[in-house]
């Protein structure tokens, strides 16, 4: 289906019919970097933000909220949870955004894509970490609660899940960025994916993590390597829809995929063994970040 003839795309000058130029990609990795930046600070906003609203004298730094006053266990499960659920409603209110900016420029859809993007991977994310790092924001507030380890464990595993189902939530963002004819044809959206998502990912990184040291805890910088990691599965959605016969996008409107049809399951639960096995294995006293 091509697309509206007002529509921008992304790099469009000298390659608007390559679903993959060096302008584009980029575009793409200042725009990941840029938007990673802007969420980790609204992340850690939203903690201090709570945090102080319990009179906690809390101290803001750019990756990280510190605060030395003992309060209510009411007021550190709260102020644990507030990164990141204001990260997931960033993903959330974000991604739809995007579609009712079909006439800006197409590095302001780019960069809100990113935003929604990495909000939604901050939050599933920090999901999938709450048995193994009691320290951070799910887990604190898990062991606060005081849920089992078990119930901890499936958490961990509904993060693991989750972050495959925002990935394809996301995707069309993306595809919609891409020239017309790289939508219809699986080998180009294929390759614009590529470049837009995955090249942007590591270029993005070189430019964030300058931004982002000193960092508190080694497994901050982890989660600065590896926040893209939803892209890796962009190329693999592109090709279950084209094997389908749908079209990711619209002129009008981005899909949203059913998200019980996502993932295949018997992979996805061999995945979770093996990695909560190594996990156990190799965090099994958890990662105490203090």
């Amino acid at each position: 289906m091509s697309s509206a003839p007002d529509e921008p795309q992304v790099a469009q000058p000298g390659g608007a019919g390559r679903a993959f130029d060096l302008k584009r990609i980029a575009v793409s990795g200042v725009s990941y970097a840029a938007s990673f930046l802007v969420t980790t600070v609204l992340h850690e906003l939203a903690h201090y933000v709570v945090a102080l609203g319990w009179g906690r004298d809390p101290t803001l730094f750019h990756n990280s909220v510190q605060s030395a006053l003992e309060v209510s266990n009411t007021a550190r499960v709260t102020t644990s949870l507030a990164g990141p659920i204001f990260s997931l409603l960033q993903g959330v209110l974000l991604l739809p955004l995007e579609r009712r900016l079909r006439k800006a420029s197409p590095e302001l859809r780019l960069f809100v894509v990113w935003l929604a993007f990495h909000g939604l991977m901050n939050a599933t994310g920090y999901l999938f970490t709450t048995a193994f790092v009691p320290d951070a924001d799910m887990g604190s507030a898990a062991r606060r609660l005081e849920i089992p380890f078990w119930g901890m464990l499936a958490m961990s595993g509904l993060g693991f899940w989750s972050i495959r189902v925002a990935a394809h939530w996301i995707y069309p963002g993306f595809v919609a960025l891409l020239p017309s004819n790289a939508r219809t044809d699986v080998s180009a959206r294929n390759r614009g994916l590529v470049g837009l998502a995955l090249f942007a990912w590591p270029i993005g990184v070189l430019l964030v993590l300058p931004a982002s040291l000193p960092v508190p805890h080694w497994l901050s910088l982890m989660y600065v390597l590896i926040a893209g990691v939803g892209s890796v599965w962009f190329t693999d959605f592109s090709k279950a829809d084209a094997k389908a016969g749908k079209s990711p996008v619209s002129d009008t409107e981005t899909s949203t995929p059913d998200g019980l049809n996502v993932a295949l399951p018997a992979l996805n639960a061999g995945l979770w063994v093996v990695l909560t096995l190594l996990c156990l294995l190799v965090l099994r006293h958890g990662v105490h970040l203090g």
